[in-house]
């Protein structure tokens, strides 16, 4: 069997999944900065939550609150 591109992006991941519902128009400004971005909407998502959860980690460090 070749393995092209395409089949290599198909491969199921072991990560756990999570779903969630947004808006239409957020939806589309994910998409639109993801592309800007060259990254998938999926790994723009992961890096905004990386970042929101170390800065509320450390706001929490500090004693602020959000």
């Amino acid at each position: 069997m070749t393995v092209t591109a395409l089949n290599f992006l198909e491969l199921p991941t072991q990560k756990p999944r999570i779903s969630f519902a947004i808006d239409e128009q957020l939806k589309q400004e994910l998409e639109a900065q993801a592309d800007v971005e060259s990254r998938t909407v999926s790994n723009l998502v992961l890096l905004a939550v990386r970042e929101y959860l170390e800065k509320t980690k450390s706001d929490r460090t500090k004693g602020k609150k959000s």
